[in-house]
């Protein structure tokens, strides 16, 4: 297992996990272990997620992304998640920012792309 995280000085905090499984088999079912009913297992912080409507990009050959948002009403930060698996990898994505503003959707986006295409 591997994570970074950082902050960034509007006070949005992006974390990334990479876990490697023995086989893509693995990586795969533990993805659908965890996202048993559609929505993932929640995070601290977002007892409840939905999918994310407009998420379209990241499409690179031999990885998956599955991209989630908070549900509203939003807690004391905006939560916003993804999985990447490429192979026996799986990458959780996460991106929380506190106040009203929340999180913002191009930069989310963005980071979940950039891990599909250094994953991919």
């Amino acid at each position: 297992m591997a994570a970074r995280g950082w902050t960034v000085p509007d006070g949005t905090s992006t974390r990334i996990y990479l876990v490697r499984f023995n086989s893509t088999a693995f990586a795969q079912s533990f993805l659908d272990s965890i996202t048993v009913s559609g929505a993932p297992v929640p995070l601290a912080g977002a007892p409840e997620t939905v999918l994310d409507e407009g998420w379209g990009g990241g499409k690179v050959a031999g990885t998956s992304s599955y991209v989630y948002d908070e549900a509203k009403p939003y807690g004391e930060a905006r939560v916003r998640q993804a999985y990447v698996v490429a192979g026996d990898t799986l990458a959780l994505v996460v991106q929380s920012r506190k106040g009203k503003e929340g999180t913002r959707s191009v930069p989310f986006h963005q980071t979940v792309i950039l891990q599909n295409q250094l994953l991919g």
